[in-house]
């Protein structure tokens, strides 16, 4: 399972004590003012630092870190993206799981008639479709890439019409598609 959920990017300083515009990357930009720390994305790893102010302006969040005291050294942090451990993470309700964490599943398509028994997950039922190879956060919903055997990708919403049962402990995902995709 993925450690860091990336929050957003910093696209640049902000005034001249060490703030940063960022470009928030997540559903809820209000969790930046709930969480205390996060992780700036460096060539070597993640460096965690302690969050000092949250603010937001015309669709952007204005961050403040303590470790970050001056412009020239926010000026430095433009294109670093923002990650929060899963322990900070937005909470799940249930039923709800991270797109990040089903990148890699299997993908299974489940007919259409078979979607009507209530053993439809069974693996008579289904067809293994390939992996899921990413996601894209599109304004509707977010949308599955999954590639099968051959390379070929699908696009695939990813809402329940379409996502039919997510099992992480197993690692599959079970899909019906329609005709065109």
């Amino acid at each position: 399972m993925q450690e860091y959920f990336k929050m957003g990017v910093i696209t640049s300083p902000h005034g001249i004590r060490g703030e940063v515009n960022v470009y928030p990357l997540t559903d809820n930009p209000n969790h930046f003012t709930e969480i205390k720390k996060c992780y700036l994305k460096k060539k070597d790893g993640y460096e965690e630092v302690t969050i000092s102010g949250c603010k937001f302006f015309k669709g952007m969040v204005i961050l403040g870190f303590d470790e970050i005291i001056d412009r020239n050294s926010a000026e430095l942090l433009r294109k670093t993206e923002i990650y929060v451990d899963r322990e900070n993470a937005d909470p799940l309700n249930d039923g709800e799981y991270y797109m990040a964490d089903i990148i890699g599943l299997e993908i299974y398509y489940i007919d259409t008639e078979a979607e009507k028994d209530p053993e439809c997950f069974d693996p008579v039922n289904t067809v293994l479709l390939g992996k899921i190879k990413d996601y894209l956060d599109t304004p509707a919903h977010p949308v599955i890439i999954a590639e099968d055997t051959s390379g070929n990708q699908r696009l695939i919403p990813a809402i329940h019409e379409f996502v039919k049962k997510v099992d992480l402990e197993n690692g599959k995902v079970y899909v019906r598609l329609i005709k065109g995709m």
